[in-house]
C-alpha cells in the first residue's frame, strides 16, 4: 500500500459506522491495514469518550481520541490531553431555559450522562449509544461542576432551528457556540471547540 496520507480523522456516527451503529469488519481492516502502512487513524466524534471507547478499541487504535467535537481529548492511556468544558454559568443557564421549557437536556461531566428523569430521552440517547447514565433529578439543584457538553433535543426536526434560534438569542452575551446534528440536537459547546 502506497502511503499518500500521514493521518487520517473519522467521525463515527454518519461517517465510519453503518446502520445500527455498527462497526463492518472490513472498515476495521482497512484502518488497520491504514494503520501498518504508517498512517495515523484517530477517530473524532461528537460523541462522549466513554461511547468512541469500543471502536477506537475494535480498531486497534494507538492515537488520541477525540470526544465531544473536540472539548475532550484523551491519549492512548485514556489521560485527560485536553478538556475544554462549557462555562459553569453558561451551563446552568442553559439547564435553567431547558427546565423552564421543558425541553429535554442531556448534562456530560466526568464523561458521564446526567440526566434529570429515569426514562424517556435520557435513557433512549443513553442505550442508542452506549454511553453510562446517572438520575440526577432537577439538573439545575444538582450541577456544581463544568460541562463538557450539553446537549438539547428538540421535540421534532422543525422545532430545531427555532430551539437554536433561542438559545443563541437568550445566551447572546455570553462565551458559548452552538450547532446542530441529528436533526433534533442543539449541541452546546465552549466557544474553542469545533
Amino acid at each position: 500500500m502506497t502511503r499518500e496520507y500521514d493521518a487520517i480523522a473519522i467521525d463515527l456516527d454518519g461517517t465510519l459506522l453503518e446502520k445500527g451503529g455498527i462497526l463492518a469488519d472490513d472498515t476495521i481492516a482497512a484502518a488497520q491495514q491504514l494503520a501498518r502502512a504508517g498512517v495515523a487513524v484517530a477517530l473524532v466524534s461528537g460523541r462522549m469518550c466513554a461511547s468512541v471507547k469500543p471502536f477506537w478499541q475494535k480498531l486497534k487504535l494507538s492515537t488520541p481520541m477525540t470526544g465531544y467535537n473536540g472539548a475532550m481529548i484523551l491519549d492512548n492511556f485514556g489521560c485527560m490531553v485536553s478538556h475544554k468544558p462549557v462555562d459553569i454559568d453558561v451551563s446552568r443557564r442553559v439547564i435553567e431555559i431547558c427546565e423552564r421549557l421543558n425541553i429535554h437536556v442531556n448534562v456530560y461531566v466526568d464523561d458521564i450522562l446526567h440526566v434529570a428523569e429515569p426514562g424517556g430521552l435520557g435513557q433512549w440517547y443513553a442505550d442508542y449509544y452506549a454511553a453510562p447514565l446517572k438520575i440526577e433529578g432537577k439538573l439545575s439543584d444538582w450541577l456544581s461542576a463544568p460541562c463538557t457538553k450539553l446537549l438539547a433535543i428538540a421535540e421534532n426536526e422543525q422545532a430545531l432551528p427555532g430551539l437554536q434560534a433561542m438559545f443563541e438569542k437568550e445566551l447572546a452575551n455570553h462565551p458559548v457556540r452552538f450547532t446542530t446534528s441529528s436533526g433534533r440536537y442543539v449541541e452546546v459547546l465552549n466557544p474553542a471547540v469545533s
